[in-house]
């Protein structure tokens, strides 16, 4: 018998709003190397649906490791979230050579939340692929 899924939540894309000229950004448009010289927040890159592009690219992943770093669990739970339920690319992400990284700092949390996500949704029937897979498999040694 399996433990129950942890359900899909509504994502709060509106988690900070300390300044509302950086919550309205529309940042689509630009190059991520751009993005990261504005210094955007993790809330911004989430409503402008640029984590997991982010995630992908070399610098970009830097950035989200060292925001997510500083992030409180709740921002942390709510990025994970995003990856999982909104753009589906955890799997994907843990087998990039820039995304790994990003994936394992959501193991080298202490959150239980984070925790049954990603047993769930990436460990669950999917040990063996991403232990064959060269960046997949760094993400099960954590």
């Amino acid at each position: 018998q399996q433990p129950p899924q942890p359900q899909p939540q509504r994502i709060d894309y509106d988690h900070d709003h300390d300044d509302e000229d950086e919550t309205n950004m529309d940042l689509r448009h630009m190059d991520i190397p751009d993005i990261i010289k504005l210094n955007a927040s993790l809330s911004v890159l989430l409503r402008n649906r640029l984590i997991c592009q982010f995630m992908k690219h070399q610098n970009g992943s830097r950035y989200i490791q060292e925001k997510l770093k500083n992030a409180s669990p709740d921002e942390r739970l709510t990025i994970l979230r995003h990856i999982v339920f909104v753009e589906h690319q955890l799997l994907e992400l843990s087998e990039d050579i820039f995304g790994n990284y990003v994936i394992q700092i959501f193991f080298d949390s202490q959150c239980q939340a984070q925790h049954e996500l990603l047993l769930h949704h990436l460990l669950h029937g999917n040990v063996y692929k991403l232990s064959r897979s060269f960046y997949g498999c760094r993400v099960i040694q954590k």
